[in-house]
């Protein structure tokens, strides 16, 4: 076989490369496509609430409003006391009671490294362990070295967020989850008279420590004593999951172990099974709030494109309204397509594997070409500028792309005819 036939040929490797690109570029295509479209969908939807809004009052409800698209700022407020009943901590004039729960455990991070032997090469793992607080619990059972670090396997209490039923933004109701997150969380101050602590836990800075270990020991030795009393057929029961407090639950030798253990807790230097609780609200605010009035409510409008329901804090214009939203999709809109340039031109390059100067051309110049033309397929209809930048560059890639071909093509001939 000649040198020219033996570089033409398929190998293992230009098979496997080019059934990768085969699969690699209509991934990259159909996700090129959907952003595109979703894209699309937000800025149709933008403006048409920016060409049918119209501003009004949060304090009266007129009724030949009722169906409309209302801009308006307003007071969220509510009367409402939220609780966290588990630990009886409560608020008002507030859009959110927020618990947060962290327990402090092992983390394990693995690290690859190339090794080279010689003429040989090899992957070696390692790993190391950190300690922090996390609101969830990590299984230590799957770590490299489990006995050195092992996390508890339970967390007894939850971080969760409590929401008002009756919110109102002037005369307006309003789902108070929509309000979430609005403004800066402020830290809740907890009483320590009021509060319901766990029989191991203390309260250090404004926040609930107690340590998982102990707080086992202790519902364990409640749960016996509940036995015990159960079986003498005493009245005096005592619930093993409540939170009342260590006296009339545990002797004095229990008790004074228990206050020993807890006087140990340290914010700076926690342990393992450590638990810490704070408390944080949404307090009431001015918002602006995008929606459709619906009797004394404010709800969704529908359009065919997207649901307009939006609410920001603070008393701004229009343009405001949208502009986070718009830089998030802008972000996300030019990732996709930097990331489906790359992988379409990588895609290419690898179904044509065995045309080694080719697959290199149009890896640069028909990717080019392929995401301008879905850009414009999508935009152009819609007379939106970037359609007709995406049509010119999809003509520039595509002049490129043929002009390459036809040159290559032309130098390969020729150095097929010199070679025979």
């Amino acid at each position: 076989m000649s040198k020219y036939h033996q570089r033409r040929g398929f190998s293992f490797s230009s098979c496997f490369a080019t059934l990768f690109g085969i699969i690699l570029l209509p991934i990259a295509i159909i996700g090129l496509y959907a952003t595109e479209k979703f894209a699309l969908s937000d800025y149709l939807t933008k403006e048409f609430a920016k060409n049918n809004y119209i501003e009004a009052s949060a304090d009266t409800i007129d009724p030949d409003k009722e169906g409309k698209l209302l801009l308006i700022h307003g007071n969220a407020t509510t009367t409402d006391t939220l609780v966290d009943n588990t630990f009886n901590q409560k608020v008002d004039n507030s859009l959110s009671l927020n618990r947060k729960v962290e327990m402090y455990q092992w983390e394990e991070t693995k690290h690859k490294h190339k090794i080279s032997s010689g003429k040989h090469k090899r992957t070696e793992t390692t790993y190391s362990y950190d300690k922090r607080w996390c609101e969830y619990t990590i299984n230590s059972s799957h770590f490299y070295r489990v006995s050195e670090h092992e996390n508890p396997n339970v967390m007894y209490h939850l971080s969760s967020t409590f929401f008002p039923k009756n919110v109102k933004v002037g005369a307006f109701k309003v789902n108070s989850k929509d309000l979430k997150d609005l403004g800066s969380a402020e830290s809740i101050n907890i009483d320590e008279t009021t509060v319901n602590l766990p029989d191991s836990a203390i309260i250090l800075n404004n926040k609930i420590y107690y340590n998982i270990y102990l707080e086992a020991t202790c519902r364990g030795l409640k749960s016996q004593k509940k036995q015990e009393i159960k079986n003498e057929n005493a009245s005096n029961t005592v619930d093993p999951e409540s939170n009342t407090q260590l006296e009339g639950s545990f002797d004095k030798d229990t008790i004074n172990t228990i206050e020993k253990e807890k006087s140990k807790y340290n914010e700076k230097y926690p342990n393992i099974g450590d638990v810490r609780i704070s408390f944080t609200k949404h307090p009431v605010c001015e918002v602006t709030v995008l929606a459709k009035q619906s009797g004394d409510e404010l709800v969704p409008y529908k359009t065919e494109y997207n649901n307009i329901y939006e609410f920001v804090y603070g008393n701004v214009g229009f343009d405001e309204v949208y502009k986070q939203k718009d830089l998030g999709m802008t972000i996300i809109v030019w990732v996709v397509r930097i990331f489906a340039y790359l992988a379409i031109g990588f895609s290419l390059l690898m179904i044509s594997f065995s045309i080694e100067k080719i697959g290199c051309m149009i890896g640069f110049s028909l990717p080019l070409a392929i995401i301008n033309g879905i850009i414009a397929f999508i935009w152009l209809p819609h007379k939106h500028g970037l359609g007709i930048t995406s049509l010119v560059l999809m003509v520039i890639g595509l002049i490129i792309t043929i002009a390459s071909i036809i040159k290559i093509s032309s130098e390969n001939n020729s150095s097929r005819n010199n070679y025979y």
